[in-house]
This record gives structure tokens, sequence and C-alpha cells, in this order.
């Protein structure tokens, strides 16, 4: 199991990394900010003609605890990560025992 034994900023990135593959999947064009300040993708892709900009930030977790009857996640969220825009996205990615990603996608 090598996601869980990344480095904390390392967890990070591959969650960041992994959005941006599912969001390629899906037919968006993506994009990496040189700086990170709230938001860590900007994503586009044309719909009947039009061209629709998401901005995206992305949180990752993964199993916190050693039980391994109860799965639980920790979260490390600041008001400041919810850009209040219609256009902006907040998305939890949490791995679980099995490395397999599950994705909580809020709108603002």
């Amino acid at each position: 199991m090598w996601v869980n034994k990344l480095r904390n900023r390392e967890f990070s990135t591959f969650c960041e990394y992994l959005v941006c593959y599912k969001l390629k999947e899906l037919g968006w064009k993506v994009f990496r900010p040189l700086v990170d300040r709230y938001i860590d993708i900007v994503a586009m892709k044309e719909i009947d003609g039009k061209t629709i900009l998401r901005t995206i930030q992305v949180k990752g977790s993964r199993v916190e605890n050693d039980d391994l009857e109860y799965e639980s996640y920790g979260l490390t969220h600041e008001p400041k990560d919810l850009l209040h825009s219609p256009e902006h996205f907040f998305v939890w990615v949490m791995i679980n025992r099995k490395e397999k990603p599950n994705f909580i996608i809020l709108p603002i």
C-alpha cells in the first residue's frame, strides 16, 4: 500500500493529480496554477458551444486510525478554502485502506 506511505505534502499533491486525472477522463482541460492560493485546479470544458470554467480546491484524507473495523477520516479545512463563486468547487478525496479513492464534490 504505497499511497498511505506518502508524506502529507506528497499525499496532498497525489490527491490533486488524481482529481486532475478524473477530470481529464471526463473531457475537461485541466491546469494547475503557478501559486497555490485556495485554487488547486482550473478546469475548462466546451459544452453546447459555451466554455465552462471551474476552479477547484482539493483536500485529501486517508484512514487515520489503526482500528481495522472502522475507517475514520480527518479534514483540515478553513473558511478561506471556499471561495464564494458559483464556478468554485470543493473536492474532498478520501483514500480507504484498499487505496480506493472516494470523492465528495461540493459546489459553493
